[in-house]
């Protein structure tokens, strides 16, 4: 038994997650909701049917379980002697560490209307499609003016004007930026319809529906990705770490 404290936003809680799995099967979860303006505004339990005792604070738990080892990140956490795999994907990844962490996201189970989501739109894909899984950074004023400010959209359609042939399935942190995508492209788009907008972290319905795009966006065989994006890398690891990745560079004037 120990407690996995999930530090930063959903793809970063999830990749410390995945990893206590990896230690223990018994786990108790801090997962704190509306501590930070940028970070996840909705439960776990709102989002996975896994049965984790949860906690809103680490002391909070370490009150009620002193003697457990608490491990606390933002990222994959190395264990043993393992290389870091945090963004990397494909054949750079270990074939023991791949299975290892596949067959704990597999046991990750969603609730109802995430599991059903993505059963529906998964019919829609075909060998034709492909991922685009955009990463503007301007889903909140912090990571806009550290990132976003730097993002060119031209990049992201450079890279999406050679596939003639193909249709995509795009996921993506803002409204505005989808729908420029959709504009461009509007007869070979595939999405989700967002109950909220894109790029909604504070609703469950909002995190919910990234979720579900999470999910998708790596089973198919190809995936525009934005460079440096944890979305674009759990999408790889949540369809299996199969697809092949494609990272643009969408940021060309940031550091």
């Amino acid at each position: 038994m120990i407690i996995c404290d999930a530090v930063g936003g959903l793809n970063n809680r999830l990749r410390c997650l995945v990893s206590c799995m990896r230690i223990d099967d018994n786990i108790k979860l801090v997962w704190p909701v509306k501590t930070s303006n940028v970070w996840l505004w909705c439960s776990f339990k709102e989002l996975f049917r896994n049965d984790f005792e949860e906690f809103q604070n680490k002391d909070e738990c370490v009150k009620n379980y002193p003697d457990l080892k608490v491990y606390s990140d933002f990222k994959f956490i190395k264990l043993n002697n393992e290389i870091d795999i945090n963004h990397m994907i494909g054949d750079d990844v270990p074939e023991d560490i791949k299975l290892s962490v596949v067959e704990q996201i597999n046991k990750l189970k969603p609730v109802e209307y995430i599991d059903n989501k993505v059963n529906v739109f998964k019919q829609k894909f075909n060998k034709k499609t492909i991922t685009v899984s955009v990463r503007t950074y301007k889903d909140a004023k912090r990571n806009y003016n550290s990132n976003g400010v730097f993002f060119d959209i031209n990049k992201i359609f450079d890279e999406m004007d050679k596939h003639t042939e193909s249709n995509f399935f795009v996921t993506c942190d803002h409204q505005d930026t989808f729908k420029e995508i959709f504009e461009r492209y509007p007869d070979r788009i595939i999405y989700t319809p967002k109950r909220t907008f894109f790029g909604d972290y504070k609703s469950v319905a909002g995190i919910q529906d990234s979720v579900i795009d999470l999910l998708l966006g790596g089973l198919n065989n190809l995936i525009i990705g934005t460079r440096g994006s944890s979305f674009c890398d759990m999408q790889w690891w949540f369809g299996g770490a199969k697809a092949s990745v494609n990272y643009i560079n969408a940021h060309p004037g940031r550091r």
